[in-house]
């Protein structure tokens, strides 16, 4: 799921971080926390601490029915609001150059 990247090397924490917020995102129903071991190949204890960290920052939250314990992840209400904002501002800027101008 590495991609190589031109400008240098990337921040090892934050492309983690990263890769399991597209991983969640790329999923329709969400993934478990062994989904994202096998898929990124990271140890289980460093899958935990990084959704530890990513659900108390409200970027991913607990799916499913049974409130997430032993079930899987889906995207954080605070994430979805910062791609709310961003899609908001794409509509803001289309009305602004192609009608109001």
């Amino acid at each position: 799921m590495t991609e190589s990247n031109p400008k240098g090397p990337k921040s090892a924490p934050l492309e983690r971080y990263t890769q399991i917020l597209e991983a969640i995102a790329g999923s329709h129903n969400g993934l478990s926390s062994r989904d994202m071991e096998d898929l990124l190949g990271l140890p289980k204890t460093t899958v935990h601490r990084l959704l530890n960290a990513l659900e108390s920052s409200g970027l991913i939250m607990p799916g499913g029915s049974n409130g997430g314990r032993g079930g899987v992840f889906v995207i954080g209400d605070r994430l979805r609001r910062i791609l709310a904002s961003d899609t908001a501002d794409i509509g803001v800027r289309y009305l602004v150059d192609h009608i109001v101008f």
